[in-house]
């Protein structure tokens, strides 16, 4: 059977097939689902007893929709972020540095830096903000350091698609449809 989950844009297609009525999870690569669920043209149509499509259809969905589940999060695993002293310095010393900033449009990109300084990960840019760190790194010249930075490893790119990812990771998950195969693993399963 053909299962297609998905949340948000991200969606996996799932083939499950059927050892004595318990359904087992085949494969969840595209290139392997899109090989089995297209068939030539004028082939014959199987015929599924409504009850055991019904039965099936249920208990693939729910599989399906529990591996998905499993693989998104994973994916949140790794847009999660852990503590670290070098980042957590330059967060600090902007968000001081604000304090002593009076004009508006500066204290919102100061903001946005430090929004897009928190989500870092990277160990060679967190390697940087050790270096901010141990020189005691503040204000202006922080500032214009932080910048260069963000620039230089294009972090508002990358801060951007994490955004993205999260909001994806907490929206519902669907199953879009399912299709029974004829024939694909174990004729008759």
């Amino acid at each position: 059977m053909f299962i297609l989950c998905k949340a948000g844009d991200y969606t996996t297609p799932y083939i499950i097939g059927f050892q004595e009525d318990e359904p087992d999870l085949l494969t969840k690569s595209q290139e392997e689902t899109l090989e089995l669920i297209s068939c030539e043209e004028g082939k014959n149509k199987i015929k599924v007893d409504e009850d055991t499509f019904t039965e099936r259809y249920e208990k693939a969905s729910a599989l399906a929709s529990k591996k998905f589940k499993d693989d998104l999060s994973k994916r949140e695993k790794l847009t999660r972020i852990g503590k670290n002293k070098n980042r957590e310095y330059v967060e600090n010393a902007l968000k001081y540095y604000m304090t002593e900033i009076e004009e508006e449009e500066q204290k919102k990109t100061l903001q946005r830096y430090i929004e897009i300084v928190h989500s870092v990960t990277t160990k060679h840019i967190l390697k940087e903000f050790e270096y901010f760190r141990k020189n005691e790194t503040t204000g202006k010249k922080l500032f214009k350091g932080v910048r260069e930075l963000i620039s230089k490893y294009n972090l508002e790119d990358r801060f951007e698609k994490k955004k993205e990812l999260r909001e994806e990771l907490n929206e519902p998950t669907h199953v879009l449809c399912g299709m029974y195969l004829k024939g694909t693993y174990d004729e008759g399963n």
